[in-house]
């Protein structure tokens, strides 16, 4: 496993995003890449986010956990834990 933390949504890519909600037995609309897009945007456009991504050895994304700083220094999932935490 790698985890890799990016500054930004479109590092990961809608594509990669949407291929693991699709996996998930959780089927919410508030897990999708644009979903989380236009969250930031509206909610948390001038905060840094950090974005951790996790692959398994052969390179394939298995997990992303969007987080946004709300304070300095503290980190909260972006939209909300209760409908935003992502992973197979």
């Amino acid at each position: 496993m790698k985890v890799l933390i990016l500054d930004r949504l479109e590092a990961v890519g809608a594509p990669a995003w949407d291929r693991l909600v699709a996996a998930t037995r959780l089927r919410s609309p508030f897990l999708s890449w644009t979903w989380q897009r236009e969250w930031t945007r509206t909610f948390a456009e001038d905060r840094r986010l950090e974005v951790r991504c996790v692959e398994d050895r052969a390179g394939g994304l298995v997990a992303i956990l969007p987080l946004y700083e709300s304070a300095p220094g503290t980190l909260q999932v972006v939209g909300g834990a209760d409908v935003s935490t992502i992973s197979t």
